[in-house]
């Protein structure tokens, strides 16, 4: 009974309730009567005219008609034959004769035209005039003809696949080869426009060296006539009295020391020439760019590279050669020259600026130049260490850029910036929650986004960019060059926000926590813990309220502020926290941001740009208010020559916040 209920059920189809006759079976798996699902098609189809598919009539699930040029009659037979089902049925009905129910003889025939099975009596009575075939031979057709029709059903979905494979090709292409020709559309205006900078530089140094020269040449020209007239007053005062001719001979003396010391002076100072500098190599660098813009870039990619890790994820893609060129989806920069810009910071630009030229700014994102004089730097005695004058005179508007990316969501707020040993320069953005990188023509050339603001970032001894991570506790690190993120970190314990290097030494300044002192944490150059300054020689705690700090690079001294609720002070200590000079703000409005150090001395933001002298005798203002709103960062160059400095306006979050600023450094001489 339980074999017969099974058969029932199992083998009947749903809709007419016999056993199944030519059996199709849907995607979802239910099968049914060919000549019912056909019957249906039909039904469905005069409901909802136009429709490519119609739903199961068991599940509702849809079964879509992949060539819709199809028509609607056909659709039973582009429909997959249930060859299980059929074999299933066969193996059930071996050795088992079937008999007719009219003439109670073995079924042996197939007619085609009632498409049923027939005894022989049937076809010689009943079905005369139908198309009646062995039962055997048409079970045997219909296998081929299901074989068949899988095979053309098969060939027909690869062909529309393979059709819509060719279009999405084509517009692949056409829309990589539009963004190849930008791409080297834009590469050309660079390569011209370093070109025109190059030679703004050359004749910009040349410039103010001939100016010096025809300087010191009018300087020696008019000493030696007053020289020679004072002589030939003196050889006139034979007769005149004495007081006469001592005072001619005092303005004689007078006049040969200055004399000599200005020939002096041009004699120590020798020929001048301009050249390239020692390390650049014209046919080199050439070469490194030539090889670099003519790397192969296109990848074509196919369904079986693209289900490993990391591969493209289009038929054609814009690939990086071991840079961070690209997204995470394979989409190139919104510069639309990676390239270009890697190649400028790997093999460095065709001709460097060299140190005193004026900044040129470029154009980046569909920015605007920035405006503003433009001049030469000072020219300066030079020590090993730079300028061997102390104090700076003012600060000279050179440059300004913009720091905004086109990825940005808000204004920036440029809370830490440094430049380079390579003169590049550096930025973390605390409203963006990205590290930034600039080359030193102000080309954005990688950023980098973190999961929590970055506060202060400095250059190690190790050549790396160090970055705190206050809400972390952790100080990050990444490579110089691509600001690729390092394995290694430091784990500070607590909040961490300004942070300098100098001596092989990593400086930290800690905030204080509920269960933490606030302390300044001194690394060595393999990122070992030396030692944490939490007191001074007198036994107060180091830090109270502070952020920023930095440390003389000659002296190793370090310079910070600290303060209470009514006074904000700056100390100078040594790098063991013994206390060398405090010095006190002018007013308790004054609230210290970013420090930098210039000579031993502090060049502090403080509302606006202020100087305070070694020893912190006296403060003195470098630049007018109204020339710098709201300084925030600071970073003094390497050659000591120019003063970057960033905004801070965080309540209005306001565009000025984009704008970094360089000034050039004059310096007090005598």
């Amino acid at each position: 009974m339980a074999t017969s209920d099974f058969q029932e059920n199992f083998f009947h189809c749903s809709i007419c309730t016999e056993k199944f006759r030519h059996p199709k079976v849907l995607p979802c798996q239910h099968t049914f009567c060919k000549l019912c699902i056909h019957a249906y098609i039909r039904q469905e189809v005069a409901k909802t005219p136009g429709r490519h598919g119609f739903p199961c009539p068991i599940c509702r699930s849809f079964t879509q008609i992949r060539n819709p040029s199809v028509p609607y009659d056909k659709w039973s037979d582009s429909l997959i034959t249930n060859f299980n089902l059929i074999n299933m049925m066969e193996a059930i009905d071996v050795g088992k004769e079937v008999k007719c129910s009219i003439h109670k003889k073995t079924q042996e025939y197939f007619c085609k035209g009632h498409e049923k099975n027939i005894c022989s009596d049937c076809a010689i009575f009943d079905h005369r005039t139908c198309d009646v075939t062995a039962l055997a031979a048409a079970k045997k057709h219909e296998k081929l003809l299901g074989s068949v029709s899988e095979c053309l059903l098969e060939a027909s979905q690869l062909e529309k696949k393979n059709l819509d494979s060719i279009s999405a090709l084509e517009g692949s292409k056409n829309a990589i080869e539009m963004k190849l020709k930008n791409h080297f559309t834009l590469m050309r205006e660079r390569i011209d426009t370093a070109e025109k900078d190059q030679i703004n530089m050359l004749q910009c140094k040349y410039s103010c060296e001939l100016l010096c020269l025809k300087e010191n040449l009018d300087k020696c020209q008019n000493l030696s006539e007053n020289l020679q007239t004072a002589m030939e007053e003196l050889r006139q005062q034979k007769g005149d009295s004495s007081t006469d001719i001592e005072h001619c001979e005092g303005n004689v003396v007078d006049l040969k020391g200055q004399l000599e010391t200005t020939l002096k002076s041009i004699r120590d100072k020798g020929e001048i020439h301009i050249s390239l500098r020692s390390d650049v190599d014209l046919d080199s660098q050439m070469e490194k760019l030539s090889n670099l813009v003519g790397e192969i870039i296109v990848n074509i990619s196919s369904e079986e590279n693209r289900s490993g890790a990391g591969a493209s994820r289009g038929p054609l893609n814009l690939q990086p050669s071991g840079n961070r060129y690209m997204d995470h989806n394979g989409a190139m920069d919104d510069v639309g020259l990676p390239s270009y810009a890697m190649a400028v910071q790997q093999y460095g630009p065709m001709l460097n600026a060299p140190p005193g030229a004026p900044g040129v700014v470029h154009v980046i994102h569909g920015s605007v130049p920035p405006s503003g004089p433009v001049g030469p730097q000072p020219i300066l005695p030079l020590g090993p260490f730079g300028p061997t004058s102390n104090a700076p005179k003012s600060l000279v508007p050179m440059t300004s850029f913009n720091a905004k990316r086109p990825s940005d969501k808000t204004h920036c707020w440029l809370t830490g910036a440094s430049f380079l040993s390579n003169d590049n320069i550096v930025m973390a953005d605390r409203n963006n929650k990205k590290v930034k990188l600039f080359s030193n023509t102000f080309y954005c050339i990688a950023e980098m986004a973190m999961q929590t603001y970055p506060f202060d970032l400095a250059e190690t001894c190790t050549g790396e960019i160090a970055v705190t991570l206050p809400k972390q506790n952790r100080v990050g690190f990444f490579h110089l060059e691509t600001l690729t993120p390092c394995s290694h970190y430091i784990d500070t314990e607590q909040p961490c926000l300004g942070i300098t290097s100098g001596h092989e030494r990593l400086y930290i300044c800690c905030d204080t926590t509920w269960s933490k002192v606030g302390c300044i944490r001194v690394y060595d150059k393999f990122n070992q813990l030396l030692i944490k300054i939490e007191k001074d020689d007198r036994g107060k705690d180091m830090v109270s309220v502070t952020d920023y700090l930095t440390v003389c690079p000659l002296s190793g001294n370090l310079f910070f502020k600290r303060g209470g609720l009514s006074k904000e002070c700056i100390h100078c200590t040594t790098n063991q926290g013994t206390i060398l000079w405090k010095a006190k703000v002018p007013s308790w409005m004054d609230v210290p941001a970013g420090l930098a150090v210039l000579n031993d001395g502090l060049i502090v933001s403080i509302g606006s740009l202020k100087w305070i002298s070694p020893g912190g005798q006296k403060w003195e203002k470098l630049i007018d208010s109204s020339d710098v709103g709201g300084p925030c960062a600071l970073s003094v160059s390497h050659d000591k020559t120019r003063l970057l400095v960033t905004q801070a306006d965080a309540i209005s979050n306001c565009k000025e916040n984009d704008e970094v600023r360089i000034f050039n450094i004059m310096y007090q001489f005598g």
